[in-house]
């Protein structure tokens, strides 16, 4: 490898010296510089923990079924912001960015991610276990190594300070030097739960009698339908194992979006089975997840529960509500919507009535302005919108932060993917906070709707069960 390496580090120079009128200029001194190393053999498994002790921020997402991995280490340049005008705000700096950027990239490269980061449910002020997160939290990564097939692209990234190129090799050399040679300590503590909040029959007894009074409310409030969520808290004995919860995740939940976002003391993480939207050849592809139910003991009993969803006019008018609100928000943006009832999506303990929502952008639509006319849509908030986010802010007791949330990537070229931030939990210093929400719609009931609660919130709380964690 020293020699690849070393014709790396001289094809950077050679990089940086084809550029030597702007390195290190002050009057381009925002500029990013945005350098594609030659193929070299580097891999990311088995090294997730080290990268998050390492490294204050670092981002990772794949998705199996697509074949499709993206890990940002490190930050070159942040875009965070907080309050209601995030939406602007991250359009304005990408663009922006697009204008201040100096690559060697080829022209057939221009769709490579190279923004990654999340968003808040709301833009307000947040508990404490959420304060390393902004309410539009975006970065460039140092490096980012995205793998797609067998296709494999690692990308340095910096910005255009005061530096020499010869100061700007030794750093690179330095830093490339740091990430080839990561790995894992040989030590590993297995974490385990010391203690636990949101358990208790007392308070299984205190959410239910909040579905009760918020149905009683959906009336007057002139709301359709809402999404209420619960919040457990767990302390544990250790840090936890980011590469076997990777493990977890691809043997329970391959069909699903896994997701790591580390930064200063908190990583947010799990396994979302709902792509909020994806832009690709300015196409948009909106998957909707709506109306669940559990899955069998055994292949008869899976049958019957899938029927029993299907035919529940509950659960598909609670899907339906979802589907309508997105295609009307969408309507101005897109062309023709194609709609698809798939109309099952099955995971290991639990099936989703599922659509998929299929159109083209107008010319000149930046995405995020798609973005925020569906987020957050029906599916994690409520119908109306306005006043189930109202109701919301009254009568849950916490922030959501990134639960329900949403967590992607994007490129300069208005593409991206994003995904509901569901079946995951934030571990803040030695605590853990996993979520799990429902829908309420009128004709819900308190207990079912607990049940719910507890199958998803199992994507996480399994982990910690030996028998189904991957050794």
């Amino acid at each position: 490898m020293a020699n690849n390496v070393n014709d790396i580090i001289n094809d950077f120079t050679n990089f940086l010296t084809e550029h030597k009128n702007i390195i290190g200029r002050q009057e381009f001194s925002d500029d990013l510089i945005s350098y594609k190393l030659p193929p070299i053999d580097f891999q990311v498994e088995n090294k997730l923990s080290a990268f998050i002790e390492k490294y204050p921020r670092f981002f990772y997402f794949e998705n199996a079924l697509e074949n499709f991995s993206l890990n940002g280490v490190g930050t070159a340049s942040e875009m965070s912001e907080n309050g209601l005008g995030r939406f602007s705000a991250i359009s304005k700096s990408v663009r922006e960015l697009k204008n201040k950027i100096i690559s060697n990239w080829k022209e057939d490269q221009i769709d490579f991610p190279l923004i990654c980061g999340s968003m808040k449910f709301t833009a307000e002020h947040s508990e404490e276990e959420w304060q390393d997160f902004k309410d539009s939290d975006w970065f460039v990564p140092e490096f980012l190594l995205v793998k797609k097939s067998d296709l494999q692209n690692l990308i340095y990234n910096f910005v255009n300070r005061n530096a020499s190129i010869k100061k700007q090799v030794d750093k690179f050399s330095q830093r490339l030097d740091g990430l080839l040679n990561i790995q894992n300590k040989i030590e590993d503590k297995a974490s385990n739960i010391l203690s636990a909040k949101g358990f208790s029959p007392k308070a299984k007894k205190k959410w239910k009698s909040l579905v009760a009074n918020t149905l009683n409310k959906l009336a007057d409030n002139e709301i359709s339908k809402i999404v209420l969520s619960r919040r457990v808290e767990m302390v544990l004995s250790a840090e936890l194992n980011w590469d076997e919860i990777r493990k977890y995740f691809v043997n329970n939940y391959s069909d699903c979006s896994i997701f790591i976002y580390h930064n200063n003391k908190s990583t947010f993480f799990g396994a979302s089975p709902e792509r909020l939207i994806k832009f690709q050849d300015k196409k948009v592809t909106i998957d909707v997840l709506a109306g669940s139910i559990s899955r069998g003991k055994n292949q008869d009993e899976d049958k019957e529960l899938e029927s029993e969803m299907l035919s529940s006019s509950k659960l598909n008018r609670e899907h339906d509500l979802v589907v309508h609100q997105i295609k009307k928000a969408i309507s101005k943006y897109v062309t023709k919507i194609i709609t698809d009832k798939i109309p099952l999506k099955k995971l290991q303990n639990i099936q989703h009535l599922h659509t998929i929502l299929q159109s083209e952008l107008i010319a000149e639509t930046n995405m995020f302005e798609i973005i925020e006319a569906i987020y957050p849509t029906a599916a994690i908030c409520g119908e109306p919108r306005d006043k189930a986010l109202s109701l919301l802010k009254k009568i849950e007791d916490y922030r959501r932060g990134l639960y329900s949330g949403m967590i992607g990537y994007f490129n300069l070229n208005n593409e991206g993917e994003f995904v509901v931030g569901i079946r995951s939990a934030l571990l803040h210093e030695n605590k853990l906070f996993a979520y799990a929400g429902c829908g309420i719609i009128e004709g819900s009931n308190p207990e079912k709707e607990f049940e719910e609660t507890e199958l998803k919130l199992k994507a996480i709380l399994n982990f910690f069960n030996e028998k189904n964690k991957s050794k």
